[in-house]
């Protein structure tokens, strides 16, 4: 009939039964408050968002967790941080841009790298000693540190050349347990010690007792006026400082103020790997050469 209004069909409200949550699995870095705001969200959005005012309360809450695992992670990364006397620049830069995650993440993995970059080898100061066993047995005499003083300073320069680092003299000053000396040992005070006289040479080499490292791993030094150059000193890291250490079977250098006696047991020649076991055949040609020229054991290792 042309005057009989033709009713509205009916909407269908069916509910969707076969909705399957996403996957459960929880990334390592989820905390429990980002999976209790992600829950609420959740079930917002299945029922049909119509609320606005808990869509805002459960933005509000993300943005609350959110700052707070920033700020764990902030102040996470400047406690691991302090007390280490190498971060890598790049761990630096990510600091200061705010992400603090990504910053902790690369400066804990370059804490195990073992080979030093041309850059990184030049740039410090270095605390050098030798082991006890030295060359014959003789080494050990007239290092500094083995009387408790601190350790004879150098560098690498950038021309290949090692330098002595030269200290300011010190004032002895008679105590009733006798005369004494104190020396302000530290990297900024010693950063700003000139370089003195030229003690060696030194190089990347490639190979070393047929070991073949990245590039980097092996320093090795050949001391002034000498034709043939020490055994090579491996490149390792320091635990506990992140600091670089030169290991090799007569002496060691750190990039940082050396530990004193019984201070970091991995300093003690005893943990240091290096051992002369493992450049037979370096220290064979070397005794050989001091043979040939009669120079003194001695004299070979006197630079460290």
């Amino acid at each position: 009939m042309a005057g009989r209004r033709r009713s509205a069909p009916r909407r269908s409200r069916r509910l969707v039964a076969d909705h399957q949550p996403a996957s459960t699995a929880v990334p390592p870095a989820v905390s429990a408050a980002h999976l209790a705001v992600v829950a609420r969200l959740a079930v917002l959005v299945v029922g049909g968002l119509n609320d606005m005012l808990a869509f805002r309360s459960v933005c509000k809450a993300a943005l609350c967790a959110a700052e707070e695992a920033g700020s764990v992670w902030r102040r996470l990364c400047a406690a691991t941080f302090t007390g280490k006397v190498y971060v890598p620049r790049r761990a630096l830069e990510l600091q200061a841009a705010g992400s603090f995650r990504a910053a902790l993440m690369y400066a804990a993995k370059d804490s195990h790298r073992t080979e030093m970059t041309f850059e990184e080898l030049t740039s410090f100061t270095w605390h050098a000693r030798v082991k006890f066993a030295g060359i014959a047995g003789t080494a050990a005499v007239g290092c500094p540190w083995w009387a408790g003083a601190p350790c004879n300073l150098q560098r690498y320069h950038a021309d290949g050349t090692v330098r002595r680092v030269l200290r300011a003299p010190v004032p002895i000053t008679h105590t009733a347990s006798g005369p004494r000396q104190e020396f302000l040992d530290d990297d900024a005070a010693n950063a700003a010690l000139p370089s003195g006289p030229v003690i060696a040479t030194w190089r990347f080499p490639r190979t070393s007792c047929g070991r073949s490292p990245r590039h980097g791993s092996l320093v090795r030094t050949r001391n002034l006026g000498l034709v043939a150059e020490q055994p090579a000193r491996t490149v390792l890291r320091n635990r506990r400082t992140w600091g670089f250490v030169l290991d090799g079977c007569w002496n060691v250098s750190t990039s940082w103020v050396m530990p004193k006696r019984g201070e970091d047991p991995a300093m003690d020649d005893d943990n240091l790997p290096t051992t002369e076991a493992d450049v037979r055949s370096e220290i064979e040609a070397l005794r050989r050469l001091v043979q040939s020229t009669n120079v003194s054991p001695k004299a070979v290792n006197a630079h460290a």
